[in-house]
């Protein structure tokens, strides 16, 4: 989400007057970009060298955070080189919520608002990106008052961040002449999650590797993409699903390299085999099927009785959720049975149970139970009667 608080006139005469630019929210990589965007407005590159003065504000305790501010202060007061303009860039702060707080950080706040308040210098213009940003306090409601302000806040409902990644990923690809298909941009979205750098990133990264080709598949996704989701398990329960356990173990190793706590990792299995249990129990009830050729598949939900009250139990409804991953998700619930996923449900729960209480190392136990979901279906051997 991206929002602004403008006072009159067109947004570039705005932008052009005001002396005060304050960006901030968590999607980091459009605050930056969106605050560089302005400061090549305020400064033109060519003279950024002697007009641009830029003030680290990544601090790590409050002397350093004091120190930002003091810096920036200093500079919004000193008159530009040859008497010409000059701005000021406050970047990356995180000192305006309660990331580093202290009397220092409070004195020195108080200091700069009053700065803002007073006004600057003809000439002069102050930019600053930041994270969190306390719309309660004196400093903000100085920026919106004496300048503009522009949030840059990443959805917080799953539906609507994926949306929106969506939405931008298609952007990026569009400018690049490349077309990706629907199940190539869902599976594109599950792995990158809603943040723009990374969407970018990835992006990129997939446009270079192309090619001349302009056409992007899901191969081309998974083989490429590095799964960067506040779920990094998402390749982890997708290969549990797929019962490949060569490529599970594997990835649970790398995860637990990265330093990715066991039982994040469990906690999502026990989510994971908890919703393949629902779609394979909807799927036998004739709720949901998989209708289309085998090339053109799709994952299609229909109206039945205590469907709702089924679904409503879940955090998020399934029957929300994109119908690629619920194809993908349906496709993962035919390598098991009804009897089996279930019985891997109860797994999952008591082996959560058992790297709480017991001493056993959690990594062993991650293991333990990959093993046991990925190993064959086990064929029953009818023995003869004897006569």
């Amino acid at each position: 989400m991206t929002t602004s608080t403008r006072k009159g006139g067109s947004a570039s005469e705005q932008a052009a007057g005001a002396p005060v630019h304050l960006f901030f929210g968590d999607d980091e990589y459009v605050v930056t970009s969106r605050a560089r965007e302005i400061i090549n407005s305020l400064c033109p590159e060519s003279e950024q060298a002697l007009s641009l003065e830029i003030i680290n504000g990544l601090s790590k305790n409050q002397d350093e955070a004091a120190t930002a501010v003091s810096s920036c202060i200093d500079a919004l007061n000193t008159v530009g080189l040859f008497g010409g303009g000059k701005t000021v860039w406050l970047r990356d702060a995180n000192f305006f919520s309660t990331a580093v707080s202290g009397e220092k950080v409070k004195s020195s706040l108080s200091r700069l608002t009053d700065c803002i308040k007073r006004g600057l210098g003809d000439g002069t213009y102050l930019v600053i990106s930041a994270g969190s940003v306390d719309k309660r306090s004196s400093f903000y409601k100085a920026c919106n008052s004496k300048g503009m302000v522009y949030e840059h806040t990443l959805p917080q409902r799953t539906e609507e961040a994926d949306a929106s990644a969506r939405e931008r990923a298609s952007e990026i690809f569009r400018v690049a002449g490349v077309k990706a298909s629907p199940s190539a941009m869902e599976q594109f979205i599950q792995k990158t999650g809603a943040d723009t750098r990374v969407i970018r990133q990835e992006a990129e990264k997939l446009i270079v590797y192309l090619g001349d080709r302009r056409e992007l598949t899901p191969d081309d996704v998974m083989e490429l993409v590095t799964s960067s989701r506040e779920s990094p398990a998402w390749d982890l329960n997708e290969a549990l699903g797929s019962r490949r356990f060569n490529d599970a173990l594997k990835i649970l190793r790398r995860l637990i390299s990265q330093k990715e706590p066991p039982i994040k990792l469990i906690i999502g299995m026990e989510n994971h085999f908890q919703l393949l249990v629902l779609l394979k129990v909807c799927q036998s009830r004739g709720w949901l099927k998989m209708e289309g050729s085998s090339r053109f598949r799709n994952a299609v939900w229909h109206a039945g009785e205590d469907m709702d009250r089924i679904c409503a139990g879940f955090t998020r409804d399934p029957r929300k959720m994109h119908p690629y991953r619920v194809l993908k998700l349906l496709e993962q619930s035919q390598n098991f049975t009804v009897d089996e996923l279930v019985a891997v449900q109860e797994e999952t729960v008591r082996t959560h149970e058992m790297m709480v209480q017991l001493g056993i190392p959690q990594e062993l136990l991650l293991e333990m139970l990959a093993i046991r979901i990925c190993r064959p279906k086990q064929v029953e051997i009818k023995r003869p009667v004897k006569t």
